[in-house]
């Protein structure tokens, strides 16, 4: 049983998309179990939310979006831009942040 999301390139993805042979330590294993998913028990907000939170800061802050998929960062940036005109940088791996 899979709980919750399981991001793209992942194994748990890997499983959920019912791959016959996943790559484990450097092994293929052949998958023989029965996989069940249960969704809609991610525990973070939503756009939505994320969006009403963000908008509840005072000094527009800058953002960097720095987790989940690209698709839903391309799409949670476009919003703060739109709703607050704040330009959320995406920054690649091992790139390095001064706060």
């Amino acid at each position: 049983m899979i709980i919750g999301y399981q991001s793209e390139g992942t194994l748990g993805r890997r499983l959920v998309d019912r791959a016959e042979v996943v790559r484990i330590y450097g092994e293929d294993v052949r998958v023989q179990a029965g996989i069940h998913t249960v969704g809609g028990l991610s525990a973070h907000a939503g756009q939505d939310e994320l969006v009403k939170w963000y908008g509840s800061i005072g000094g527009r802050p800058p953002v960097h979006l720095v987790h989940g998929e690209k698709r839903g960062r391309d799409g949670l940036a476009a919003r703060l831009n739109h709703d607050y005109g704040v330009i959320a940088r995406m920054p690649g791996h091992g790139e390095v942040i001064t706060l």
